[in-house]
């Protein structure tokens, strides 16, 4: 993969976060002509990103363990997934 690539590789993931954002990012968070943290208290919006970074913290650990799994399969440690 050259940077090129790399690039666009990484545009599809920025589209996929625009799509949400114009979709269900709106129906939960648009205000009409605002977005609903612009009126968030601070506090609120750094108790939100706990939140949202615990919940990736928990992803990430899922991802971590099915990973495992595969990296079994392919050094032929184990047969199934």
């Amino acid at each position: 993969m050259n940077t090129l690539q790399y690039i666009h590789a990484t545009n599809d993931v920025f589209d996929r976060v625009r799509s949400r954002i114009g979709t269900i990012g709106d129906a939960q968070y648009s205000l009409g002509e605002r977005q609903s943290f612009e009126d968030k208290p601070y506090a609120q919006i750094v108790k939100d990103a706990q939140e949202e970074l615990e919940d990736l913290i928990a992803y990430a650990s899922q991802l971590h363990i099915r990973l495992g799994e595969v990296l079994r399969v392919l050094e032929g440690k184990n047969n199934a997934i």
